[in-house]
């Protein structure tokens, strides 16, 4: 989203400082997920993550443990749905899962959510739906990786068809389990600039959302010089933001500050 507000200050002398301000807000989940090869430069780099959980990578074997595809989907599954999986990449048959005082299945579904487990149909290889589109699903997963020219190479958001694969779903005490996924935007109100001089200027808005604001980046720069940026991450108190801008760190000149 977008808001924008100009104001300009004449002092006395020759002094001119005029503001523009733009606020972007961006929501993650609102955006779509782009397949993307990617390097492997060093052991247990994060190469994705998702609803909070990292995809872990090490650069060499790596078909049982912490950072096998098993392990991820494993993890994943402890801290999304409190729900431990086992027996995964058994031949000709599902993973298995267990919960405490309960009863849970996997079940498979034809047109997976995000959240599904998917398994090649080779029983080699599984991972986390993070979203579907039609017949094409988004996957997030550990140890999908070659090397060529002694460089690891893996693939980010890697995209299947669905009917080259298995999918399964969740089921606990018969009702099927799905990801609470945030896909409101936030929302920013009341923006504008105040206390305007030759030295700088405070930008002042109201932000909110359906959840907590976890942060808010903020950054200036000065008309026609994008190279020189400034930028600062607000990480608590970010529902009501405050931010001095110091045109002097800019190069103090007179003309239009972009924050």
């Amino acid at each position: 989203m977008e808001k924008g507000l100009k104001k300009v200050f004449s002092a006395m002398g020759a002094v001119f400082c005029a503001v523009m301000m733009i606020m972007l807000c961006q929501v993650t989940n609102a955006v779509s997920y782009s397949e993307q090869t990617v390097t492997v430069d060093y052991d247990y780099q994060v190469i994705d993550s998702f609803e909070g959980v990292d995809a872990k990578y090490v650069l060499g074997y790596s078909d049982t443990g912490y950072y096998c595809c098993a392990g991820y989907v494993s993890r994943f599954y402890e801290e999304k749905f409190g729900v431990t999986v086992y027996n995964i990449n058994m031949v000709d048959d599902k993973p298995s899962v267990y919960c405490y005082g309960k009863r849970a299945e996997l079940r498979e579904v034809k047109t997976p959510q995000a959240g599904d487990i998917m398994q090649d149909k080779d029983y080699s290889h599984v991972a986390i739906v993070k979203d579907c589109q039609g017949t094409t699903a988004t996957l997030i997963e550990q140890n999908y990786k070659w090397t060529w020219n002694d460089t690891v190479y893996t693939v980010k958001n890697r995209k299947v068809l669905t009917n080259n694969h298995y999918f399964y779903r969740l089921y606990i005490n018969g009702i099927a389990q799905s990801l609470d996924i945030d896909t409101t935007r936030p929302v920013i109100a009341n923006a504008g600039c105040e206390n305007i001089t030759g030295k700088g200027y405070t930008v002042k808005a109201d932000i909110s959302d359906n959840r907590a604001v976890a942060s808010v980046k903020v950054s200036t720069y000065f008309e026609g010089n994008k190279t020189k940026t400034i930028s600062r991450v607000y990480t608590s108190a970010v529902n009501s933001l405050s931010h001095s801008v110091k045109v002097a760190d800019l190069g103090g000149k007179d003309g239009y500050y972009i924050t």
